[in-house]
């Protein structure tokens, strides 16, 4: 499994991200046009491919990690944030540590 997150404000170094669904690993090459009315509708691009550890993991509260992809490459973190709000809010903080 693998899990997909999209972008929804960019400001420099940091980044919302708001969850949007764990898919079968065969489905990490899927590039192109999911038709208009079905669930994810839109354009798939693979941006970067790579390696993952993590570091520091609390469930619903902060994931610390590092990456060694072909375009990003260093240590991260994501935060959950309360915007959104309600119950089934999705959206995280998402930044460059040093």
């Amino acid at each position: 499994m693998y899990i997909v997150f999209t972008i929804i404000i960019g400001i420099k170094d940091v980044l919302t991200l708001s969850l949007i669904t764990c898919n079968p690993l065969e489905y990490a090459d899927f590039e192109g046009e999911i038709p208009q009315g079905q669930y994810g509708a839109g354009t798939v691009t693979i941006w970067d491919r790579g390696g993952l550890v993590v570091e520091d993991l609390r469930e619903n509260e902060k994931i610390l990690f590092e990456l060694s992809g072909n375009k990003m490459q260093g240590r991260y973190a994501l935060i959950k944030t309360k915007i959104g709000g309600g119950k089934k809010n999705r959206n995280w903080l998402f930044f460059k540590r040093k």
